[in-house]
C-alpha cells in the first residue's frame, strides 16, 4: 500500500466514525484502538488525527499511560 492510499483509508476511517457518532448525544465518551501511529508526530496523519479530535471535543490522555505500555 503506497502511503497515499494509507492516508486516504485513515481519512476515510474517521469519516465513517464521525459520521457514526456525530448525532450521539454523550458527556463523556473512550475512543480507543491501535491506530498504528505515534500521536506525539507532526506528520499528516497525526494532523487528521488531531482535527478528527477538535471536531468532536475529544481530548487525548496517552500522557496517562506509562511510556513503556504505550506501543502494542
Amino acid at each position: 500500500m503506497s502511503s497515499v492510499d494509507r492516508v486516504d483509508d485513515f481519512i476515510e476511517c474517521l469519516a465513517s466514525i464521525m459520521n457514526d457518532i456525530s448525532d450521539l448525544q454523550y458527556d463523556e465518551a473512550i475512543f480507543g484502538g491501535d491506530l498504528n501511529i505515534e500521536l506525539d508526530n507532526n506528520d499528516i496523519l497525526c494532523r487528521h488525527l488531531d482535527s478528527f479530535a477538535c471536531d468532536l471535543q475529544l481530548t487525548f490522555v496517552d500522557d496517562k499511560i506509562s511510556s513503556k505500555d504505550k506501543y502494542t
